[in-house]
Order: structure tokens, then C-alpha cells, then sequence
């Protein structure tokens, strides 16, 4: 009798041997490259220098962080190439930070990688205060308790710290470290291994230090690597990265964040200001702005609903204003999390008051009637008046006719007045000159 495995082993398609073992092999290897396919989709990379400063409202802080408790400002100088954040005095863990607008997806194979360079001073650590001078932690969405901190702490010694890892269910950390006033890098490595339940993490923090001016070769100082095992983290599609940072801790300074790995933005982004309405006379230029929130923005802007061509910028202007330029103009700004519409603003394009009429010179024979004239208008006006008209003939003031027969030959020009009143006040006016020749 044939047993189950050497059945199992020796499957038969159309009369072709096919081993069970080659079947799971397939499998396997299927379910890799999946895997692999998925990493490479959703894998990313971000770096911020905080160099990019033009106010205190605009700037990679506010661009790429939600600030709780004014955690950090950010500075155009200080910084290991230009910018920096300079943390506050104390902190709170769980209230005084800068939460990245990114976040980690987190899935078998799935690996996240950190680092925040920071400026130790001596002379900032208030020994009376518990503060840590710096720190990385993770949330998973699902539960804020079941995070992942890394850090470090004083150990009571003058510059002596260590670096640690705390987990929901485990505490690591290292051989104490001495520091000078030297630039140095925090790292956290988080690696989804899944395992037989799939909760399984390898966690790996690493402490360099990159000399005075933060452009030294990083040297190792110390190493931390754990296994931890959370459901909580192993599988979330929107852990959070939170920076921390505190002076009496000992950080002057913060810079050179970065994350690499599976992460999206974290959210849409949110019109902060909307273009507002215009009103430009014709031939004058017309300037629309839109401010938004979030990371890695794109803009398009719209007139009555159809894109602008080349219009890609958080402004939009139109040098030159025209009749036809009037209409509501909106812009959309997008990042990868979603989409969001500005408000519609009218852009209305005066055209100031003229006299439409042929202004061209007219010939007159004496005696002659002369070819019927009115005075026309772009603004509907309803009273005229015509100054320096030759003898003989006459303007009716209701309607803007001038009709007659000149009776003394002569170059004239006449000056033409169009009005619109609204009651007793001129609401509207213009005034034109045509060359009238009587021979």
C-alpha cells in the first residue's frame, strides 16, 4: 500500500511526474517575489536638513512635522549644513514633540530604518531635571501603548549616557557612553521578521559619533539589537515616527532627519488659505496664492473648471488681464494620502469706460448733410455732450446723434462726452475726440 507522503510525493498530471516538494518550493518562491513586489511599490526614502527656511510659518519643520507644545523651533543657522531645530528647555514624552507627517507600513519583510543627528553641550544639562536629550519613537495606530523607544539617558555621571530601547514589554541598553561637545547620530532599525505568528520584530539602534562639525566619518559607539514580538506593531499601515529632544538633556541643536523604508504621508493635505477674489481693470496683473499643509505637495490651478496650462506653483498670476480671463479660479494640491480643493475665487476684469464710436476723421462737403454719427459706449451710458461742433450742426443729448449741414468750412475738433448718471452723480464717464473737415 502506498503511503500518504510517497503519494503526496509523487503527484501525476497527464502522465508527468510532479514532486509535492517542487510544489511547495514554487509556492515559496512565489510568495517572495509578491512580498518583494509589495516592498518595492511602497518603499521610500525621506531626508530633512531644515535648511529650507523663509519664515517662522514656512519652513521644514511645519512642512514635514506637527509640532505639539512648541516642542522645536527651527532655525536657519546652527545646523551641520545651514538650518537646525532647537529643542525646548523640558519635555513631556508624550506631549512634547515633533510628530513626523510620515508613517511606517509595517508587514512581513517590511524594514524601517531612522537617525536624528543632534549637538551635545555640556553646559545645557540640568542635572536636577530627568531629561533625555533625544529620542525616536514608534506608534502603531491600532494602540499608542505598544510603541517602540529609543533614546538616550543620563546615567548620573557627569556626560555619561546610555542608549536604550524600550518596547510595551521590554527594556534594553547599553555600556554607559561619554560625551564630548561633539555632533552625534541616533538610529533605529526596525525589521518585521513575522516568525511562526507573525509578530516577531528585530529592533536595532546604533549611536555614532560625527565629530565637531557633524562631516566626520561616523564612528560606532554602541549598539543595541532585540527581538521583540507585537502583533500591535508587526502589522499596522500607519505607525508614527516622533521626534523628541530636550536642552536640559544636553541637545543644542537637531539635524539631518531622516527615514527610509515602506512609508506614505500620513495624511492629505489642508488648505491653510484660500485664494481670494479679484477685481483688476483690463491690461492689469492678477495674482491668485493658496497656502496648504502637508509633504511632498503638487498644485494645479483651474479656471471654471478646466486646468491652467503650466500652472504647477502655489501662485498663479495673469500678467495682463483681459475680459476673457474673468471667471473662478480654484487649485488643487495633492500629495500621495489624498487631495483637496481650494475655494473658488472670481477673478472680474473691469474694462474701464470708453467711447466705441469710429473716431476716424470725417470729410464734410458745406452744405451737406453729414453721414449719420452716434456716440457709442462700452457702458450703456445715456447722456452726451459734444464740444467744438462745427456751425451748422447739433448733438441730441438723449441718444448721442449728431446730425445737420456745416455751414463754414474748417478743420474742427470736436471733443465727445458720454455720461451715466445715477441720479444726480456721474456713475460713469468718458471722453473721445474725432477731427471733423468741412471743405
Amino acid at each position: 500500500m502506498t503511503s500518504l507522503r510517497s503519494a503526496k510525493n509523487n503527484l501525476s498530471f497527464d502522465g508527468t511526474a510532479f514532486l509535492w516538494d517542487d510544489c511547495v518550493l514554487i509556492l515559496q518562491i512565489f510568495f517572495v517575489i509578491i512580498t518583494l513586489l509589495q516592498k518595492i511599490a511602497i518603499a521610500g526614502d525621506v531626508s530633512v536638513n531644515f535648511d529650507n527656511y523663509l519664515s517662522s510659518q514656512e519652513n521644514d519643520l511645519l512642512t514635514n512635522f506637527t509640532v505639539k507644545d512648541n516642542a522645536f523651533t527651527q532655525s536657519s543657522t546652527g545646523g551641520v549644513s545651514g538650518g537646525c531645530l532647537i529643542p525646548k528647555l523640558s519635555t513631556s514624552w508624550g506631549n512634547t514633540n515633533a510628530e513626523s507627517n510620515y508613517r511606517f507600513t509595517s508587514s512581513q519583510g517590511a524594514e524601517m530604518s531612522s537617525s536624528i543627528d543632534f549637538k551635545y553641550d555640556a553646559s545645557l544639562v540640568n542635572p536636577n531635571q530627568y531629561e533625555r536629550p533625544v529620542g525616536i519613537f514608534l506608534n502603531p495606530s491600532k494602540d499608542w501603548n505598544h510603541y517602540i523607544l529609543s533614546y538616550l539617558e543620563k546615567t548620573g555621571e557627569s556626560n555619561e549616557f546610555r542608549f536604550a530601547i524600550s518596547t510595551y514589554s521590554s527594556s534594553h541598553s547599553s555600556p554607559s557612553i561619554t560625551l564630548s561637545n561633539n555632533w552625534y547620530r541616533h538610529t533605529l532599525t526596525v525589521n518585521v521578521i513575522g516568525g511562526f505568528f507573525g509578530d516577531e520584530i528585530s529592533v536595532r539602534g546604533e549611536f555614532f559619533d560625527l565629530g565637531k562639525n557633524g562631516t566626520s566619518t561616523p564612528l560606532s559607539l554602541g549598539i543595541i539589537q532585540a527581538s521583540i514580538y507585537d502583533t500591535y506593531l508587526s502589522s499596522d499601515s500607519a505607525i508614527s515616527i516622533t521626534l523628541h529632544g530636550s536642552k536640559w538633556g544636553g541637545a543644542q541643536y537637531l539635524d539631518n532627519f531622516r527615514i527610509s523604508g515602506p512609508i506614505t504621508d500620513s495624511l492629505p493635505p489642508s488648505i491653510m488659505s484660500h485664494p481670494n477674489d479679484l477685481r483688476v481693470g483690463s491690461g492689469e496683473s492678477a495674482s491668485f496664492s493658496a497656502s496648504a499643509d502637508g509633504t511632498s505637495l503638487s498644485y494645479q490651478w483651474y479656471k471654471n473648471g478646466s486646468p491652467i496650462s503650466g500652472a504647477t506653483a502655489s501662485s498663479y498670476t495673469i500678467p495682463n488681464a483681459k475680459a476673457s480671463d474673468a471667471g473662478n479660479y480654484t487649485v488643487i494640491v495633492a500629495n500621495s494620502a489624498g487631495t483637496v480643493t481650494s475655494n473658488a475665487a472670481t477673478l472680474t476684469v473691469v474694462t474701464p469706460p470708453s467711447i466705441t464710436s469710429d473716431l476716424s476723421t470725417v470729410s464734410v462737403p458745406k452744405g451737406k448733410l453729414i453721414p449719420r454719427f452716434t456716440i457709442t459706449t462700452n457702458f450703456g451710458a445715456k447722456t452726451f455732450a459734444a464740444k467744438g461742433l462745427p456751425r451748422g450742426l447739433k448733438l441730441n443729448a438723449k441718444n448721442g446723434v449728431i446730425s445737420g449741414k456745416p455751414t463754414k468750412p474748417g478743420t474742427y475738433t470736436v471733443t465727445l462726452t458720454a455720461r451715466k448718471m445715477k441720479g444726480k452723480k456721474v456713475e460713469q464717464q468718458a471722453t473721445a475726440t474725432k477731427v471733423v473737415i468741412v471743405y
